[in-house]
């Protein structure tokens, strides 16, 4: 049975959206995908000039969108370029 998986591509300040940070990232997570056998692309969410350091979850809509989709079980896998996409702090380790 294939596997949903959504893509969290996030840049952390307007410096990385100037750099296209974004498309790297995409393409970098677009190759993964690509790679596993089972695993079907689903769709992607976008956090732009958030930081995940100086942010917690509750301000962070994107991020709340994401665990809500994952409590209704919209997708199988959430696949990030980095962990350090999702945040920098404890809170988002459990």
């Amino acid at each position: 049975m294939a596997k949903r998986v959504r893509t969290l591509l996030r840049v952390s300040s307007k410096m990385q959206l100037k750099d296209n940070d974004i498309p790297i990232q995409r393409a970098e997570v677009a190759d993964y995908i690509k790679k596993q056998k089972d695993w079907v692309f689903d769709g992607e969410y976008i956090e732009r000039a958030v930081s995940a350091y100086r942010n917690g979850v509750e301000d962070r809509e994107v991020l709340l969108n994401i665990l809500e989709d994952a409590k209704n079980k919209e997708f199988d896998i959430l696949l990030t370029y980095m962990s350090d996409r999702i945040g920098r702090k404890e809170e988002y380790s459990t």
